[in-house]
């Protein structure tokens, strides 16, 4: 943003304080001010955890339970598992298998598993896995005894358990590595400054209260900066989230400031360009149950809707509290579909939307109960304009900020020449500590 320096009065007409403020005691009851309540999303996430690293490029690593989700897809048409117990021909694994080693190995051996269509409408029985025959073929047996299995391309296997045999030694071990992702801090600063003549020093005795403003008005900005990052930026480095980023700086961009200095300028990526690029929009709790984005009309966004969607959001939670932070049109769109639609948000209808409250962090909140957890809408001025109908809901186990130098202030840094005046700066190196997309949502309203 630029700034404007402005210079006390030296015969000019052109930005002097003389001519812009006649009273140079600009007092808070006589300066109004614009959107005070402002950064309440970076105002969590520094409460949350602040992290420490000494690489500006810093790595997070994660890991998702096997248990959450096991199963695999076979190609293999027409086999008959009799229900008798015989081992069954090799039956074919497809694709990619989920919660499982990449390859058929001895450790799949003693997998009881489900057996669905395609579709996942039809259970047809129950199998365990006896022998694997390749790294991509294993061999079953039917565990019910009523009823043989005929499969079919496409069928899927979901893991329930391990079973081992009496007098049985333990099962081959397996392990998956962890996942590696990052981001990197975003360097941000700001100043502010005051010039003066020193022939009409003694007359404009405003100088200090001006700068004080000035002062207080760039640490606004700075807030409001890192805000804005936290939520909207992008950066080169990437995240790794899809698993096909490279750990390199070589595409940094550079800036050349005023006094000819250039340098690489880095910049964190933010909550909601992490979940556009890299996250999964809605369909349906059964097709997407790992749908990070919410998109849909204004009418769309009705009680039915409401409670599919926020399904997918808490079952990945431990927490039955949420913030949701948002642009102000969520709350209108919130509001409006509660009272002219069906009246049933909130539990039972009992409640249609929570009294506007203030939490111990300083920011106003509204609870919005859903059948599976309460949601605290929180406006913030960044999600204005075009993000107004937007609202991202963080995990906040897995979100936080990552430091690289902590906010540092520094007064009167414009001092060689003789210069008459005041420069004060503030600066930083931080960035956004994101962990599991799966457990990160937002909303888009069109």
């Amino acid at each position: 943003m630029a700034r404007v320096t402005k210079t006390l009065f030296d015969n000019g007409v052109a930005s002097k304080l003389w001519l812009d403020r006649r009273d140079f005691y600009p007092e808070p009851d006589t300066v109004a001010e614009l959107y005070s309540d402002i950064t309440p999303f970076s105002t969590v996430m520094y409460q949350l955890e602040v992290k420490q690293t000494k690489d500006p490029l810093y790595k997070l690593f994660e890991h998702e339970s096997r248990f959450a989700k096991r199963e695999f897809v076979i190609s293999t048409a027409s086999e008959t598992i009799n229900s008798s117990g015989a081992e069954s021909n090799a039956l074919t694994v497809t694709g990619t298998p989920v919660g499982l080693p990449a390859s058929v190995d001895s450790s799949w051996e003693g997998l009881v598993c489900e057996v669905y269509d395609t579709t996942r409408a039809t259970l047809k029985g129950q199998v365990m896995i006896t022998n694997a025959t390749s790294t991509s073929t294993l061999k079953v047996k039917e565990m019910a005894g009523v009823t043989s299995i005929t499969t079919a391309a496409s069928d899927v296997f979901v893991v329930l358990y391990r079973a081992r045999g009496e007098g049985s030694v333990a099962h081959e071990g397996s392990n998956d590595e962890l996942s590696t992702i990052w981001n990197s801090v975003g360097f941000f600063s700001d100043s502010a400054e005051v010039t003066k003549d020193m022939d009409v020093e003694g007359y404009l005795r405003g100088y200090s209260n001006e700068m004080a403003r000035l002062r207080e008005e760039m640490f606004k900005n700075y807030k409001v900066s890192k805000e804005e990052a936290f939520l909207k930026s992008v950066s080169t480095v990437g995240t790794n989230l899809d698993g096909s980023g490279t750990f390199s700086e070589a595409s940094l961009r550079t800036l050349t400031d005023s006094a000819g200095n250039s340098g690489v300028v880095r910049t964190t990526y933010g909550y909601i360009p992490i979940l556009r690029r890299w996250g999964t929009e809605y369909t349906s709790v059964a097709d997407t149950p790992d749908a990070n984005i919410f998109k849909m009309s204004e009418t769309a966004f009705d009680f039915s809707t409401l409670t599919d969607t926020t399904e997918v959001i808490f079952d990945k939670r431990d927490s039955m509290e949420a913030f949701g932070f948002c642009g102000r049109s969520v709350m209108s769109i919130v509001t409006k579909q509660a009272a002219s639609t069906d009246k049933k948000f909130g539990w039972l209808g009992k409640v249609e939307l929570g009294d506007q409250k203030w939490n111990t962090l300083g920011f106003a909140v509204r609870e919005m109960q859903t059948p599976h957890g309460i949601i605290y809408l929180t406006p913030t001025k960044s999600l204005r304009g075009t993000y107004a109908k937007v609202m991202v809901i963080p995990n906040l186990d897995y979100v936080g900020i990552m430091e690289r130098r902590a906010d540092q202030y520094r007064n009167d840094v414009k001092v060689d020449n003789d210069y008459e005046g005041v420069k004060d700066i503030i600066k930083g190196q931080q960035g956004l500590y994101f962990k599991l997309l799966k457990t990160q949502h937002m909303y888009e309203f069109i």
